[in-house]
């Protein structure tokens, strides 16, 4: 009997500690898999994206998907992604240089649209299991990133309010100068007529001398 409890509680703690090995197992892939998220990777050309992420490969992914039966993308999205934008009168659009505006099939669009929300599901997730486990070292940071940054934003703070002083000086100037030059017209132009009704009155007297 006693041999059995030994050997019973034995398996328990060979059970717990799989249980271990493997909770910390997952954390350390998820921690990977976050980790790789953050990696700078080479840039690539400039595609069309959705979401952020390239259109070929949410194509890729969607063949792969397909073929391991997580997803149902209708074919004919995967082989023709890249569609002609319809306006409502049924008529190609053009853009403004003339060139003929290009659509992402919606199955595409939706499909980046699922991972993106599942991704940012996933880091929203990890931040709060992080923040958890990590509350006082992310505090202080905290508090340390609001000392640092607050020089930069003082900063920011002085030169707007610099600039909209420069600019309010600037827009009051030009009002004063263009009040002064609708002034001195207006004299010029009342001089000017002056000038032309004392000219014609001499006229006029001379006439009836």
């Amino acid at each position: 009997m006693k041999l059995w409890l030994l050997t019973m509680h034995s398996d328990l703690l060979t059970h717990g500690q799989k249980i271990k090995i493997k909770r910390s197992v997952k954390v350390k892939m998820e921690s990977n898999y976050f980790k790789s998220l953050v990696t700078p990777m080479p840039a690539k050309a400039a595609t069309r994206r959705v979401k952020s992420f390239d259109v070929d490969m949410l194509v890729q992914f969607g063949y792969a998907q397909n073929a391991v039966k997580n997803t149902n993308i209708p074919l004919e999205a995967l082989g023709a992604p890249y569609r002609l934008a319809i306006g409502k009168d049924g008529e190609v659009k053009f853009s403004a240089s003339g060139r003929p505006s290009i659509r992402v099939a919606k199955e595409i669009v939706s499909f980046g649209t699922t991972i993106h929300q599942n991704v940012v599901a996933q880091i929203q997730a990890e931040t709060a299991r992080i923040f958890n486990e990590q509350e006082e070292t992310i505090n202080k940071m905290m508090e340390a990133a609001k000392k640092v940054a607050m020089p930069i934003i003082n900063s920011d703070v002085k030169k707007l309010d610099d600039a909209l002083a420069a600019r309010a000086k600037a827009e009051a100037e030009a009002a004063a100068a263009v009040a002064e030059a609708e002034t001195i017209v207006a004299t010029e132009t009342t001089t000017a007529a002056e000038k032309h009704n004392g000219k014609k009155a001499a006229k006029e007297l001379a006439a009836t001398a």
